[in-house]
């Protein structure tokens, strides 16, 4: 097929977590007759083999390339290394456009991108990182490098209006070459809420009470599930009758095992693990619950409002543009009182709560979908 723009898409870490599952959306659905896509990533031997970026992108016919010097931390002499082969990789591959995600690879890449001269390079801030819950002192850092990238960029794409305010107010880039561009999803299969359940129950080893609340997060710091699990000890004195199941991983997990021994909670929650396909679990759950202190666009939010779930999540990043005005309770970071009032606000009605997740259900299939997704970035490629 002659004349294909090539776009290359590059990510920090291979962990699949939303910046990737963006990435492969749209490496997988641009129009074959119209775009040559590869993926590069760095390589985290601490996920799941076989279902990493990587090994999702082969299973699709997608090129992939291994960054082995690129990684999440900060580190000098691996960063220098990690520049010098993404250099070499551009050189090599001579993409059309050049398509970075997450803040590592936007300043390597972009100032890489820039050298070999790249025709177009943009960039998609997954929520920026100056708005994490970090030292005051490294906030300033983060910001100071995102602003220092600027001439490398030839556009940025923000996931929520909130993120394209704030990119505007640190000048991050001219106004007009900042596009909020919502993620989307596409058709989605979910079991059912009997075969869920039983799915479910299957895989944590013991049946489930009839009422059941529960997340799916990455265990890091940023999704704030030590507060839910404060707000689950709050929940339990008046709803004896719950249990809490989060599905997932990560470098929390150690902690979060400690505040349920400590708060005697091994009998509500229940840590399930990483499962594959863990969507597919989410009518089991009677309320879905985001507690995070940091957010883009969470696709989990997406997911769960396509199951007809209903939904309780703090106030952060695009989620009040998700769900906002009337699409469930949205509460402040960090308060695990506020989180547990809301909790057993929607325990407590539930006709309310499943009108509510009708309305969000109908708002996800008409404005948040992955073809509209593909078709606004597309624009930004050719623009």
């Amino acid at each position: 097929m002659p004349n294909r723009t090539k776009v290359l898409y590059v990510v920090t870490q291979s962990e699949f977590g939303g910046a990737q599952r963006y990435v492969l959306d749209l490496a997988s659905n641009l129009p074959k007759d119209q775009y040559e896509t590869a993926i590069a990533c760095g390589e985290d031997a601490t996920v799941q083999v076989g279902d990493d970026l990587i090994a999702r992108a082969r299973k699709r016919g997608i090129r992939t390339h291994v960054l082995a010097s690129v990684g999440r931390a900060i580190n000098p002499l691996r960063d220098s290394a990690g520049f010098f082969e993404l250099f070499a990789l551009l050189r090599t591959e001579r993409p059309d456009v050049v398509h970075l995600n997450s803040s590592k690879v936007g300043i390597l890449g972009g100032l890489a991108a820039k050298m070999t001269r790249v025709p177009k390079t943009v960039f998609t801030a997954h929520g920026l990182v100056f708005h994490e819950p970090l030292p005051h002192w490294q906030k300033m850092f983060y910001r100071l490098l995102e602003q220092l990238a600027r001439p490398f960029r030839d556009a940025i794409i923000t996931v929520s209006n909130a993120d394209r305010e704030s990119a505007i107010g640190e000048r991050l880039a001219r106004p007009e070459r900042i596009v909020h561009i919502p993620n989307g999803i596409g058709t989605l299969e979910f079991l059912d809420r009997t075969a869920a359940r039983g799915a479910l129950e299957q895989k944590v080893g013991h049946a489930l009470p009839e009422r059941t609340i529960g997340t799916i997060a990455n265990f890091y710091p940023t999704k704030g599930l030590p507060y839910l699990l404060a707000a689950l000890f709050e929940v339990r004195r008046t709803h004896p009758d719950i249990a809490g199941v989060i599905i997932g991983d990560g470098s929390q997990r150690p902690h979060l095992e400690s505040l349920i021994e400590r708060n005697k909670l091994a009998d509500t929650v229940i840590l399930a693990g990483a499962l594959p396909n863990a969507t597919q679990y989410l009518k089991a759950f009677d309320l879905f619950v985001l507690p995070s202190v940091k957010e883009g666009w969470p696709y989990v939010i997406l997911e769960a409002m396509a199951a007809e779930v209903p939904i309780v999540a703090t106030r952060v990043g695009g989620i009040p543009e998700m769900l906002s005005p009337d699409g469930g309770p949205l509460v402040p970071t960090a308060n695990p009182a506020a989180l547990a009032g809301a909790i057993a606000h929607a325990l407590a009605h539930p006709a309310e709560t499943a009108a509510t997740a009708k309305r969000t259900q109908e708002i996800v299939r008409r404005d948040f979908t992955l073809e509209r997704m593909v078709r606004e970035t597309t624009a930004v490629y050719r623009g």
